[in-house]
């Protein structure tokens, strides 16, 4: 699920891909009125999304008002997945994924959190800090009760691989 070529010089400083509503509008807008270069997208086909997002310093994530507080779970997971810097607004179900991306839950904060991170020198080694977390997390617990929901089985166990036979060190010393 790696898709994005980061660029080396990137010229997009905040990406929101997804529905535009009043809140992220203002939020959009302020961002733009500090001088920062914003790019908006909704429904974009992958590869043009991709795009974007490897010539974004940093992916945004939104909530779409005060009474949608969830969290895009699957948008924040592909993009960290994609080595990307996402920052933004927790939600309902953040746990998860609280540890690898950049986050307030007061609405007050979202600007000023936008500008101290894009302002951040290390931004590709905390990108990276992020991915590396991730990618050493089990996704079968996180996938599990929306299976359930579904009434999907949940995945299977992975087999253990086999184990060698205990052997003598004199067994050992005669095959050679």
């Amino acid at each position: 699920m790696e898709d994005v070529v980061h660029k080396p010089n990137k010229d997009i400083d905040f990406l929101f891909y997804g529905s535009v509503g009043p809140w992220r509008r203002s939020v959009l807008q302020q961002l733009e009125a500090l001088g920062y270069k914003v790019r908006v997208e909704f429904d974009a086909v992958a590869l043009f999304r991709n795009d974007l997002m490897a010539r974004s310093e940093v992916v945004l994530t939104l909530r779409h008002g005060t009474g949608m507080p969830h969290l895009p779970q699957a948008r924040i997971f592909y993009a960290v997945n994609n080595r990307c810097l996402v920052v933004g607004e927790g939600g309902l179900g953040q746990e998860p994924l609280e540890d690898v991306f950049v986050w307030t839950n007061e609405p007050a904060d979202v600007v000023d959190l936008c500008r101290a991170t894009r302002a951040r020198r290390d931004r590709r080694e905390l990108a990276e800090g992020f991915h590396a977390r991730l990618r050493t997390r089990p996704m079968a617990p996180m996938v599990a009760p929306l299976l359930a929901r579904l009434g999907a089985a949940p995945p299977a166990t992975p087999p253990e691989p086999p184990r060698a036979e205990p052997r003598r060190a004199q067994d050992l010393v005669s095959e050679a």
